[in-house]
């Protein structure tokens, strides 16, 4: 595999993590962890080691628990590769995640996720996430209808 292949591949473990998020898919967010997955986030004094307490976390607290709101995005920004060897990578991702629940409270961060990666049987899996808030509100985004409005045609 060429070296733009293989950063190409480590690149994509962000986008595979919205969009499991974005589906709420359970299963396809924990595909993105290795087994032994560690993730602190210290402004909320979250600290989470393993498949099992992913699992847990985000079905009970996290992003994908059963009272989460209506609408829920999650968007990757910018990403800057730091480190990268052919068995490991260390990749700082901007995401900004938004959630609305019917009656239109909601929040909204930004964040750098900290991300060491592994790759395991050919295939890279975040081994240690650190986040970060850049920005943190208890309240949604004003001034855009949610769920967004569709996208402009241009035919």
């Amino acid at each position: 595999m060429s070296r733009e292949s293989e950063i190409f591949e480590i690149m994509q473990v962000g986008n595979r993590y919205c969009d499991a998020i974005n589906r709420k898919d359970l299963k396809d967010v924990l595909s993105v962890y290795a087994e032994n997955a560690h993730w602190r986030i210290p402004a909320l004094g979250m600290d989470v080691q393993g498949h099992d307490g992913l699992r847990e976390w985000f079905s009970n607290a996290g992003i994908l628990r059963p009272n989460a709101g209506h609408f829920v995005t999650q968007q990757l920004g910018v990403q800057r590769l730091v480190r990268y060897t052919t068995d490991i990578a260390n990749v700082y991702n901007h995401f900004h995640a938004v959630e609305f629940d019917q009656a239109g409270s909601g929040f909204q961060y930004y964040m750098i996720y900290d991300d060491e990666m592994v790759r395991n049987n050919g295939k890279w899996e975040v081994t240690d996430r650190v986040g970060h808030f850049l920005f943190r509100s208890s309240t949604g985004p004003v001034g855009v209808p949610i769920p967004c409005p569709p996208l402009r045609r241009f035919d």
